[in-house]
């Protein structure tokens, strides 16, 4: 799977996937990292984003794919807010718009 770490990986293709983790350290932390696109609602240019979310609660696999399927259209930062809403934890998202890297972060400051 490839995470945007520098302008090069603008041309990764875009996918749906999934990728989760479990590390121990004191607490349980789960860890979760999907690949999703959606329409710039400016010029409908398709983008892609790079999801990591951190939690202590579980949260089911096929209910963060069914979540960001539905994700059509939507400014970067909406996006972020609604993920932090439904699922909660700390999320960073990452994506490219028009040569911009955009990295949004939400509910870092939640101890986990």
């Amino acid at each position: 799977m490839r995470w945007l770490h520098g302008k090069g990986n603008q041309q990764a293709k875009p996918t749906k996937s999934l990728e989760a983790s479990t590390v121990t350290r004191g607490n349980l932390l789960n860890k979760y990292k999907v690949t999703f696109t959606a329409r710039c609602p400016v010029n409908n240019k398709k983008i892609t984003y790079n999801l990591q979310i951190k939690s202590e609660a579980m949260i089911r696999v096929e209910d963060l794919l069914a979540f960001v399927k539905q994700v059509n259209q939507g400014f970067h930062e909406e996006i972020a807010d609604s993920l932090i809403e439904r699922f909660g934890g700390q999320h960073i998202l990452r994506a490219y718009h028009h040569g911009v890297f955009i990295e949004t972060e939400r509910g870092l400051d939640v101890p986990q």
